[in-house]
């Protein structure tokens, strides 16, 4: 690429950057060793890369000893079936760099999303090109259905220590056994909608001693994955796949693992063993099984349970001491009763799905200080307003509490019906961060809001102020002018009058609203401000009562 065309921003930065140095006497980033300038470089797409070559000899000698080659064709959008500029530039480019004799090649990253009828005649010697320079980190991202998709043998470079293999079929290539491809100084490996026999693909991972990162993604001919020896290995992410059969062995030194498969109710026979450092489990759209129940013992250094999308049905007994986050995501139908043991200390919990205030009875709250709710609904209705009150009233001691609400099509909240339950003192949350999405009627706010007032009682309420360009930012504007509204009616009495259940509003003696650190004001003054507010730059207002 041209080092010529310097964007004028880049040199503004110089010269800002040469100010400064005058005013020390002294450029001491250009100071920084050769080494640590290459790895800032390698930080940096290629093009702002390029351009650190106007800072000064030591970046312009940077630049021609060590580079990072980014190729993505989705980048020459002016091409037909006549002219395809985008390998003819790949290869000079990449020519041009490897015959710099003393050049040590950080990465290659080549994303592929278009047919290219000669990428086929060149990638191998790219490859092999990057692979003599020593090339530490590899990215191939390549459509998964071409038919020149197979991964040429020269990806088995020595240098590796990353390697990223995306949409393309992997086999074993002529000439070379199975037991004879090896990654010895591998430490990242990805893999995501690869085509490959489970024996090559298990064969490559096993021979990886110094492996730490390992991840499957979407690798839909994967049925059976064993994994041995690897000492090294710190996380393991293995996702949207068809895995039936799972063995981790002797993984001592794994402390993260995620697991989900890309069809709910695909079964799943797992053993794993020698994994007491594990530190956080995610399991997504699984069954959850007594077989994996049983493994949480094996776990006694688990700081982090997520299980999203999975079906547990009754109770089940979660026994790590040290665990201090807990998420629960289940579908609509299951009734799960996690039990966790009175001296677990959770410190934050995060629940999605439906209001079951009966999932919180063996769970101690006590010490939660950060929760969050996702909670979504057809129709919300007067019911589901009580069951949040009784919800949120078990966290009354945390910090922050995040509600994030969806009603897809009706809210209706009715306080006559409310007249035969139980008017209980709420206890006071602290701060409610609420984010409001998918309402399909403005009508609806009014509904929610009473209920909403009705269903918790709080110090500060924070509503979130979704971007411009989201469907629900108007929503969101509409929710703020509705409540600002109903505060302001405190005065006439009339929200719960003809309740025995009466609402926080009765009982808070003002309410301010800020907006930033030094703007505030009240309701009736935020309605005549919200027009004119430059919203593009808020992020959420809150509303501070004061009881």
């Amino acid at each position: 690429m041209p080092l010529t065309n310097t964007n004028p921003s880049m040199l503004n930065s110089h010269r800002i950057g040469m100010c400064a140095a005058e005013k020390t006497g002294v450029d001491r980033i250009s100071e920084l060793p050769d080494n640590v300038l290459r790895r800032i470089l390698c930080r940096l797409p290629l093009n702002e890369a390029a351009r650190t070559t106007v800072l000064g000899d030591a970046w312009r000698s940077s630049w021609i000893s060590f580079l990072i080659s980014d190729f993505d064709d989705e980048l020459f959008p002016d091409r037909d079936s006549y002219t395809d500029p985008f390998v003819p530039f790949v290869n000079e480019h990449l020519q041009r760099l490897c015959n710099q004799q003393r050049l040590s090649l950080q990465r290659f990253k080549l994303c592929v999303k278009n047919y290219h009828l000669h990428l086929p005649d060149y990638l191998d010697h790219w490859i092999k090109l990057a692979a003599a320079h020593n090339v530490k980190h590899l990215h191939l991202n390549r459509p998964r259905y071409n038919r020149f998709s197979v991964f040429p043998p020269s990806i088995y470079a020595q240098s590796l220590q990353v390697l990223e293999l995306c949409g393309g079929r992997l086999s074993e290539p002529e000439g070379y056994s199975i037991d004879s491809l090896k990654f010895p100084s591998l430490k990242q490996l990805h893999f995501r909608e690869i085509q490959s026999s489970e024996n090559l693909l298990m064969s490559l991972i096993n021979s990886c001693p110094l492996l730490e990162q390992l991840s499957i993604i979407s690798c839909s001919d994967l049925f059976s994955l064993r994994l041995c020896g690897l000492a090294k290995l710190k996380s393991l992410d293995l996702a949207r796949g068809c895995i039936q059969s799972l063995h981790i062995d002797q993984a001592e030194n794994l402390e993260s693992f995620v697991y989900s498969v890309d069809y709910y109710g695909i079964p799943c026979r797992v053993k794993i063993t020698g994994c007491r450092k594990l530190k956080l489990l995610k399991l997504e759209n699984i069954k959850v099984t007594r077989q994996w129940l049983t493994l949480l013992s094996d776990f006694p250094s688990l700081e982090s349970l997520q299980i999203r999308l999975c079906y547990i049905d009754g109770r089940f007994k979660i026994p790590n001491p040290h665990l201090k986050h807990l998420e629960l995501s289940t579908p609509f139908l299951c009734i799960c009763h996690p039990v966790l043991d009175d001296s677990i200390s959770l410190n934050s919990f995060t629940y999605r799905g439906h209001i079951k205030p009966h999932c919180l009875q063996n769970i101690n709250t006590s010490t939660v200080q950060i929760a969050k709710f996702v909670l979504m609904y057809n129709h919300l209705h007067t019911h589901e307003f009580f069951q949040l009150r009784q919800f949120l009233s078990a966290f009354s001691q945390a910090k922050i509490l995040k509600l994030h609400i969806n009603s897809f099509h009706k809210v209706e909240f009715q306080i006559r019906e409310l007249k035969e339950k139980q008017n209980f003192q709420d206890k006071i949350l602290k701060h409610v961060r609420l984010t409001v999405k998918d309402f399909t009627r403005s009508e609806s706010y009014k509904d929610f809001v009473d209920g909403l007032i009705w269903a918790i009682r709080v110090q500060i309420l924070s509503i979130k102020i979704l971007p411009r360009d989201n469907f629900d930012f108007i929503r969101s504007i509409q929710l703020i002018e509705v409540l600002c509204k109903r505060l302001i009616s405190i005065t006439k009495g009339l929200c719960c009058a003809s309740s025995h259940s009466r609402c926080w509003r009765h009982y808070f003696k003002s309410v301010k609203v800020v907006w930033s650190e030094n703007q505030s004001c009240d309701c009736e003054r935020l309605l005549e401000l919200l027009p004119e507010f430059p919203l593009h730059d808020l992020h959420s207002i809150s509303f501070k009562f004061k009881y």
